[in-house]
């Protein structure tokens, strides 16, 4: 399951924005505090100034020429000598510090081809799949789907003898399979499927981006995926959050009308806009079988 779409909500790394933050600090603290001592500096060479003037009215025209002068005294010594050249330099080491802490530090925790670090030479490896293998990728996953509209696997589920006859029920053999399916690829996911009012009921279980994205989902018709924004922080899950209405238990009096939320979640399996539309079809697949199966145990029943 490829890249995240920036149109679809996401898991805000909040480490990163306080990591930036301190950064953007640092920097400006340091801008500000050079920018304060030269001109603090500034205003003390201009008394100094006024102070030297009368202490160089003693001085004679000759003893100013017999100085001769050199490249030491014309440009090193001033700029050791002088306050402003030191204040500039003091801060230009901090600013150098600062970016090796905060931008050289954390790559060698990036997946990285090469490191160098004497020759600054950084050849980052690429975030995004190749573009044959997302391809064959994407086909895999919709010919999980495929095989399942074909009639000799449709009647194959529905020959099969279940305790549970609920649309639940179908839906968790639909995708448990799709998992199994998707194992092949190394692509490993978990699901829950609750009712809404279950869903809208546990507030901690999951983080609040998917329990606000219930409601879009539903408006829109077809799964939307939740990925954390930062792929190291293997502690945080991505999602993927899609509901369906369907009518339980059909063809009794106890028929009535649920909506099912279905969400997929992994640590490592990064969801997408495609992952979306396969789920959909998926659910809308599994309701149409659990329909035909309830019809043709009617038709049974009545023979």
């Amino acid at each position: 399951m490829s890249s995240r779409n920036n149109d679809h909500p996401t898991r805000k790394d909040w480490l990163k924005l306080c990591y930036m933050g301190l950064y953007i600090v640092g920097l400006f603290w340091i801008i500000g505090s050079g920018v304060y001592h030269f001109i603090d500096l500034s205003f003390k060479e201009s008394i100094e100034k006024v102070q030297d003037a009368k202490i160089e009215g003693d001085e004679t025209q000759v003893q100013k020429e017999s100085k001769e002068p050199s490249l030491t005294s014309l440009i090193v010594q001033p700029l050791a000598e002088s306050k402003k050249a030191k204040v500039v330099f003091e801060h230009l080491g901090y600013l150098l510090l600062l970016l090796i802490f905060f931008l050289l530090a954390p790559i060698p925790l990036e997946h990285m081809k090469r490191f160098k670090l004497m020759n600054f030479e950084f050849e980052k490896e690429t975030a995004e799949q190749d573009v044959a293998e997302r391809i064959t990728i994407q086909q895999n996953k919709f010919a999980f789907l495929i095989d399942w509209l074909r009639e000799e696997n449709i009647d194959k589920f529905l020959r099969i003898t279940r305790l549970h006859t609920s649309y639940q029920d179908f839906l968790k053999e639909m995708l448990n399979e799709m998992m199994e399916y998707y194992r092949k690829d190394d692509i490993f996911f978990e699901y829950e499927i609750k009712t809404e009012d279950e869903f809208r009921k546990n507030h901690t279980t999951y983080p609040r981006v998917v329990r606000y994205s219930l409601d879009v989902a539903a408006s829109l018709g077809s799964a939307i995926p939740i990925n954390k924004e930062n792929d190291r922080h293997i502690y945080f899950k991505n999602y993927m959050i899609h509901t369906i209405e369907v009518k339980e238990n059909v063809y009794t009096d106890e028929e009535k009308f649920v909506t099912y939320v279905i969400i997929l979640h992994s640590y490592r399996t990064t969801f997408d806009e495609y992952d979306g539309q396969l789920l959909a079809g998926i659910t809308s697949l599994t309701y149409e079988l659990y329909q035909k199966y309830h019809t043709l145990a009617a038709i049974n029943d009545m023979n």
